[in-house]
């Protein structure tokens, strides 16, 4: 599955900023056209004692697409534009802001995978390496 991660950094006041993006921009980024789905995710340290540069991190956001010519089409439309546009403002007004082109990999515990099959559900194994990312 194909994704577009970011990662956002010092925000400087985060419930209006996850209010702006849940309540603005989820909603415009999930009404396009072969976006899946998006995860939210509040970052907090498990140690005051994090890396250089990896300290105060505080939202993780993933985007996923149909496929990667899905996500190249909506990247370079109008639409995709302005949201980007949108996103990269935040950084102006709110927070630092990095972003990745992500190929997620999910690996499953042995043991989940025989359960699942045991109870009939499809489990779909794909070559990652035969994806052309750029």
């Amino acid at each position: 599955m194909i994704k577009i991660q970011g990662l956002y950094k010092n925000v400087w006041d985060l419930d209006e900023f996850e209010k702006y993006y849940t309540k603005v921009l989820v909603p415009k980024i999930l009404s396009i056209p072969g976006i899946i789905k998006m995860h939210y995710t509040n970052l907090y340290h498990s140690s005051d004692k994090q890396p250089e540069g990896l300290n105060d991190i505080h939202v993780m956001t993933e985007t996923y697409f149909e496929s990667v010519e899905v996500m190249r089409d909506i990247l370079s439309s109008e639409e995709g534009i302005a949201i980007t546009k949108m996103i990269t403002a935040l950084s102006e007004e709110n927070a630092q802001i990095a972003s990745y082109i992500a190929q997620e990999k999910v690996i499953y515990a042995p043991k989940w995978i025989e359960k699942k099959a045991e109870e009939g559900e499809i489990i779909e194994i794909v070559d990652l390496d035969s994806l052309d990312l750029f």
